[in-house]
């Protein structure tokens, strides 16, 4: 059942942040041009030293359902979007991040669709771009042409074909009293809390929005530093830990242990992802004699510049369509060319 609207807003856009002063208030500025009596923004600051409060105060006047409240010190990620959860007073929580944008009129469409609907969940369709938004990497990241609807007996179908976009948690808005009903603690500190809550028992009825409605800011995620400990453990630990969809499924989604993969390792290499720090941290400790040991420890002894410029050359000569990794090879430390300004 829904909660009552006259108790409070229909949509919380519940956004966590820390240090993100510089991109947060072109997040608040696109949502106030699409301000609506039926929503609120709630803000949890994670102990930002930036200015990121006077950024927030600077759109009281506009967004007079705001609410901010900032922590003495940072609490994780997950801990943070729970928390801001537990602040809103929504129907329904849009998990929202702090430096994309939304389209003109995506407010309205939202809610549009979830008056009179009994929705658990929707998922919302993204472009992405590069980071100043001059650039379109990808015009939709789930490439479906129409809506789709999902009941309970689709929870396999569903997992299959959104958990892989779901790590962007700006995908999820989540009726707050099933978010409030699960379990949320199991997963702080995964960096996906959504993903455990969506997924940890079957969602009634979840609409996916074919039109990309976000705009991502590709390659400005606050953990970048920490890419190769997330994409290579945390994420598929979290993905293979739930017990009830198959190894297909699951495969689908992600490999168990994709650090195994040659040209992974390389790619992550290319990126300045991986070095000797990681592999003592991460990947000795799982091995004792195999030969992917050593096969690790040697990508991660290889001349950092030097793999960047084959990949770099690779992908711009083999791989065009692959526009995300090479934005993360020329953001990456070990770049030449951006070095010398080419």
């Amino acid at each position: 059942m829904l909660s009552d609207p006259r108790r409070g807003p229909l949509l919380s856009l519940c956004i966590a942040t820390l240090n993100r002063a510089r991109y947060l208030g072109q997040t608040l500025q696109c949502i106030v041009s699409q301000a609506d009596p039926d929503i609120e923004v709630v803000i949890l600051d994670g102990g930002s030293s930036d200015e990121t409060a006077q950024v927030v105060d600077s759109f009281r006047g506009s967004l007079p359902s705001l609410q901010y409240k900032r922590k003495s010190e940072p609490g994780g990620v997950d801990r943070d979007f729970d928390e801001a959860v537990e602040l809103a007073s929504g129907s329904y929580c849009w998990l929202m991040s702090d430096d994309d944008l939304l389209r003109p009129g995506t407010v309205r469409t939202v809610l549009t669709r979830l008056s009179g609907r009994a929705l658990s969940v929707i998922v919302v369709n993204a472009a992405v771009y590069n980071e100043d938004f001059s650039e379109l990497i990808h015009e939709r990241m789930i490439e479906v042409a129409e809506d789709r609807e999902y009941g309970s007996c689709d929870d396999e179908r569903l997992f299959i074909d959104a958990a892989r976009y779901l790590s962007y948690i700006g995908a999820v808005i989540v009726q707050r009293d099933l978010w409030r009903a699960r379990a949320r603690t199991p997963y702080y500190g995964s960096q996906f809390i959504h993903v455990g809550v969506l997924f940890q028992a079957p969602l009634p009825r979840v609409a996916l929005l074919a039109e990309p409605l976000i705009l991502i800011r590709y390659g400005n995620a606050s953990w970048s530093a920490r890419a190769f400990e997330i994409w290579m453990f945390k994420w598929p630990d979290l993905i293979w830990s739930f017990g009830r969809f198959s190894r297909h499924a699951k495969a689908a989604v992600c490999p168990r242990e994709p650090w195994r993969d040659l040209k992974t390792l390389l790619l992550y290499r290319a990126k300045g992802a991986y070095s000797l720090r990681e592999y003592r941290i991460w990947i000795k400790p799982r091995l004792q004699a195999e030969p992917i040991r050593w096969m690790a420890l040697g990508v991660a002894c290889l001349p950092g510049a030097l793999i960047n410029i084959l990949a770099i050359c690779g992908s711009v000569l083999l791989f065009r369509h692959a526009r995300a990794s090479l934005i993360d090879l020329r953001n990456s430390r070990y770049n030449v060319f951006k070095r010398l300004g080419l």
